[in-house]
């Protein structure tokens, strides 16, 4: 009863703010391709992990993500393209989308989020080389911190979620006889068996976004809360036979920072807190910048758990070097 309450609260109070925000512009939207835009990042890379104290193999695959939102009311709006300073009507009609075009009249919005991901190893997997890690999608309500709460700045948000999120697998880990089979497979360093086990939850994020800018550099920041009210049974297998960690313990906090040195050229760093803190700590770096003056080229270093759903308490290291189509 009580995990039930949970969305169902969030879901009232997102009809709440609705009816109170200027929905004229849910018809005023009269080009469905404003509606669209990225909502995370999206990109595609080949990405070599290795995981420590586990399986000596080193494996790669071409790791493709893609983040998109639909707005269904309110103002359109994509995070970190909203320069400052730049004049909306000089900008090409297809980018207009994309920028707010006055703070003073951005309202609530409501969207429709997914992110996927998937790993295709192509030539080191025989069989099912082809594997989906993440599934999420997610009902957001962001909230102008400078119009609404009276503080912040012109991109500036509050931005409550209810969302779904798993990797599309269907082996269950609940019996003692599923148990035993995942820990011989661990033992054997068996990835496509790990790989295949399900794992999901659902929760409500409360996130804050904000940027600020000096000298023509970008600086943005943010923070999003995890408040799961359901997820799936414990890992206890391998080196967390003993101590039945769950997701909640590798994910709370999610803490973001990025850098626009140039109009091309971006520094990106992301750090995830669970329950135990800098236990179960992962991190990220990332650099974008041009390749032949007009390719947006991406390498992203991963240190920690939660390199995938399916195994997110193995700790590993992965380099990913590709294409970065639209950031976060």
């Amino acid at each position: 009863m009580r995990s039930t309450a949970y969305p169902i609260a969030i879901l009232l109070c997102m009809a709440a703010c609705a009816a109170s925000a200027e929905w004229e512009h849910c018809a005023a939207q009269k080009d469905e391709r404003n509606r669209f835009g990225a909502h995370e990042d999206n990109y595609l890379m080949w990405n070599e992990v290795r995981d420590r104290d586990w399986s000596a193999k080193q494996e790669g695959a071409i790791r493709g993500r893609f983040s998109v939102k639909y707005t269904m009311c309110g103002t359109p709006y994509q995070r970190f393209a909203a320069r400052a300073g730049e004049p909306v009507d000089a900008l090409p009609q297809g980018e207009r989308s994309q920028h707010l075009v006055d703070p003073a009249k951005d309202t609530l919005e409501l969207f429709f989020a997914y992110t996927g991901e998937i790993d295709f190893y192509l030539g080191t997997r025989t069989s099912d080389p082809v594997v989906s890690r993440l599934n999420n999608p997610g009902l957001h309500l962001r909230i102008p911190t400078r119009r609404y709460l009276g503080t912040g700045g012109r991109d500036d948000n509050l931005i409550v979620s209810l969302e779904h999120r798993s990797n599309g697998q269907a082996t269950e880990v609940s019996s003692a006889e599923q148990l035993q089979r995942v820990q011989l497979a661990y033992e054997r360093g068996d990835r496509p068996y790990i790989d295949s086990i399900g794992r999901g939850s659902n929760y409500v994020g409360l996130a804050l976004e904000t940027t600020s800018e000096a000298k023509g550099k970008y600086v943005e920041l943010g923070v999003k809360l995890y408040l799961q009210f359901d997820q799936d049974s414990e890992v206890r297998w391998g080196p967390d036979a003993l101590h039945s960690r769950r997701l909640t313990d590798y994910e709370r906090l999610r803490l973001q920072a990025a850098l626009n040195w140039t109009r091309h050229l971006w520094f990106d760093a992301e750090l995830k807190l669970g329950d135990k803190l800098h236990r179960t700590a992962s991190g990220s770096l990332g650099f974008q910048f041009p390749l032949f003056g007009f390719l947006p080229a991406y390498i992203r270093y991963h240190r920690g758990p939660f390199n995938t759903l399916a195994n997110y308490s193995q700790r590993s290291e992965s380099i990913g070097i590709g294409l970065r189509f639209a950031r976060y």
